[in-house]
Parts: C-alpha cells; structure tokens; sequence
C-alpha cells in the first residue's frame, strides 16, 4: 500500500471517528436537554406544590378567624342577655348568677367589686377568651387542674367540659372563696368529679402568708402593688407534682395565682413530662413576676425548653390565639397565654 492510500484510509477512519463522536454528542446533548428537562418540570412542580401550600394554610388561617368571629358574634348576642340576669342573694347562698353555659355560679357578697363589675357587664365578661378556650380544647372525660379559682368561673367551665366522666381540681387558699365554688359544684351537681383543695400552689409543701386583697382577683404570696389594700393571711401551700398521683396524665392547668407561677411550673414538672397532650392557660404578667423575683424572658425559654409553643389569648374575638413574639415575652403585663406541644399550623388550622 502506498502512501497515498495509507493517506486515504487513515481519513476514512477519521471520517468514521468523527461521524461517531457527533453521534455520542448529539446523544450527550439530547440526554442533557431532557435532564434539564426533567429537573424544570421537577422545580416547577416543588413551586407548585409550595405555592398551594401556602394558599391551603392561608385559607385555613382565614377559616379560623372567620369561625372565630362568627362564635363571637353569637356570644355577644348571649352575652347580652345574660349581662341583664339579675342576682338573686339567699340566706347562705351569697350572689347567684347563670353563666351562658347555663351553669350557675355563686358570688360572695363581700366580693363587691366583683358583683360590681357583673353587674355592670355581666359575670361572662370576665376572661371571656379564657372561657372560651377551656371549653374548646377539654373534651369529655378530660382532667383538668385549675390552679386559683377564686370565684370558680372556669372551674365550672372545666366541669361543664369534661362531664361526669373527667375530673376536675380546683385550688383556692381563701376560705370564702373555696366555700363559694364549692356552693356552685353542689347547685350545678358537679360535686362528685370536682374536688376543691383549700391550698395555694407553689414549689414546696408546707405553709406560707398570703396577701389577701380587698378585691380578691389581686391576692398574691408576695408583695402587692403600692396602694393595695390587703390583709396577711397563713395559708397551706403544695406542690402539683407532690397532690396529684404519680402516672395521671393531666390535659390542661389553668395557672392564674399573681406571680407564683414560676414557682407553680418548678412543681409540677413530673406531670408535664409524664403528659405528652398536657395544655396549660396562664396569667403572664412581667410585673407579677419581678415581685417574685422572677425574670420572663427565663421563664419562657424554661417552658419552650419543654416542647411547648406559646399563645396570646385574645378576648376580641373571643379567644383567638397568636403567636407570642420573643420580642413581646418582657413587656407583656396581664395577658393570658396558652401553652401546647402542637405546632403553630397545628393550632391555628383547628375548628375551634
């Protein structure tokens, strides 16, 4: 073979390798295009997806206020009529008033700031939201742990939840007071569920001095505020670990005691490890707390470090919840919370 063949084979057989190469680049560039292809499709569909999401939570939010305004509008509409419910007082039966539950609740004639303020706007306008959620979120054959009744309106409204088949306990360290809720448990007949313990929460047992209020709601075991007339009192004092038995899981506590509540949350920490579902309602109150030496922002992170998420309670309308903002947890003063393990969709997707 002479050169000029060798020369003419050697490109034949480059022809062929290049004819070969743009086969495997046309076939490399068709892969390329339809994995660009799919990963186009794919991305759109994850924007798609997201997309309809965030419009399914946003029509579920949009539900939730709408439901909870519409409650509200009925409430107010019963509201009004049970603010002109006149008080009956009886020989040993102080103050009566029915609740728009229909349950009755009794009212010491010494608390008259109270009676005042019923009077004027009737007994379902004190923490309607309160009320409200302790209706929705207890469910018959619940139990439930109400810690400062005072005059015992959301002890009834945890009986009234939860039935004869759930249980109730209330505590209330001011004699008055606790024979007050106990006079309602016994007209309503709820006494054989619901116990009443003449005691004040804290983080120890034993006993200790209450300052006693003139207007009851500001009693507190520390310091009131300037001007506050009040009277020094022993009372018995407990822990809700050391009262309530070992492996009963509780589903809400209620904890309203004016700056003990700290101190409530340090004694009971079996019940909210033992209680996956447990749900607590408290007064939060910064300046309550400092009077205890207590600082919020501490408490908080103490309470989210056990899985729980935090509420505002709204009383307009009627206990809708938001998230408490980090930025609110020092300033706010007087609000009442809500406390669970859902998660913030969880809660705010749910009829109330």
């Amino acid at each position: 073979m002479d050169q000029s063949e060798r020369t003419e084979l050697c490109i034949a057989r480059l022809s062929e390798e290049f004819t070969h190469l743009g086969e495997e680049l046309q076939s490399q560039e068709e892969r390329i295009h339809s994995l660009i292809a799919a990963q186009e499709t794919a991305v759109a569909a994850s924007i798609e997806r997201i997309v309809t999401q965030e419009i399914n939570r946003l029509d579920s939010y949009i539900s939730y206020h709408r439901a909870m305004v519409q409650q509200e509008l009925t409430a107010m509409v019963q509201q009004e009529l049970t603010s002109k419910t006149p008080l009956y007082v009886g020989k040993g039966l102080d103050a009566l008033i029915r609740l728009s539950s229909g349950a009755f609740l009794t009212i010491p004639t010494e608390e008259t700031g109270l009676l005042s303020y019923v009077a004027a706007h009737g007994v379902d306008a004190i923490e309607p939201g309160v009320s409200r959620l302790i209706s929705s979120r207890l469910q018959p054959g619940g139990i439930a742990i109400d810690c400062g009744g005072n005059i015992g309106i959301h002890t009834i409204n945890m009986a009234t939840a939860v039935g004869s088949g759930g249980r109730v306990i209330c505590f209330e360290p001011l004699p008055h007071l606790a024979k007050a809720i106990r006079q309602s448990l016994l007209i309503n007949g709820f006494s054989s569920f619901v116990h009443v313990e003449e005691a004040a929460i804290s983080d120890t047992v034993g006993s200790a001095t209450i300052n006693a209020a003139a207007h009851s709601p500001l009693s507190s075991l520390f310091d009131l505020a300037a001007g506050v007339a009040a009277e020094a009192r022993p009372v018995s004092i407990t822990t809700l670990d050391e009262f309530i038995p070992v492996g009963e899981r509780i589903d809400l506590i209620k904890l309203d005691i004016e700056g003990a509540e700290p101190l409530a949350w340090r004694g009971m920490r079996r019940i909210v490890n033992d209680s996956p579902n447990l749900e607590i309602v408290m007064e939060w109150s910064s300046s309550h707390f400092s009077r205890s030496r207590e600082k919020a922002s501490d408490f908080m992170d103490d309470i989210r470090a056990a899985g729980f998420n935090a509420f505002v309670i709204k009383d307009w309308p009627i206990g809708v919840l938001l998230p408490a903002l980090e930025e609110q947890i020092s300033s706010l003063d007087g609000a009442n919370l809500f406390f669970t393990r859902r998660t913030v969709d969880e809660v705010l997707t749910v009829t109330p």
